[in-house]
């Protein structure tokens, strides 16, 4: 088992690689293990299904860059809050609450997600934004 902040160091360059960097092949191959399951209702299962996904992303905003709000980690799950911006800053952006399982090698080998969109300061029925 990997120690906690090395499954910290783990996840933040894999979403670093896939978004800011814009390479998902890449991530994929380097962080993720010999199978991917996936849980998020909009991506497909499996490695081949989040390439697909962060390549489509990518596409659309130029760049993804994620911005690690929060994070808690053990042996073998990583959870993080994010908020991903766009590169040109055109809208609030994106947060997500992500949980990966890592393996015994320290690869990623499970997600699940939950997201919503970041709304204007205006819309908020208090002062403490979202993150």
């Amino acid at each position: 088992m990997h120690t906690p902040e090395q499954n910290i160091e783990t996840v933040q360059k894999f979403l670093g690689t896939a978004f800011a960097e814009g390479r998902p092949e890449e991530a994929v191959a380097t962080y993720v293990g010999d199978t991917y399951i996936q849980h998020s209702p909009q991506v497909p299962d499996g490695k081949e299904g989040f390439i697909a996904m962060a390549t489509e992303v990518n596409k659309a905003a130029g760049a993804v860059y994620p911005e690690t709000k929060l994070v808690v980690a053990t042996e073998e799950f990583v959870v993080t809050l994010t908020h991903f911006v766009t590169a040109d800053g055109s809208n609030p952006g994106r947060a997500f609450a992500d949980i990966m399982r890592l393996d015994e090698n320290g690869k990623i080998v499970e997600h699940w997600d939950v997201s919503q969109d970041v709304p204007p300061a205006s819309e908020f029925a208090h002062g403490n934004g979202m993150f």
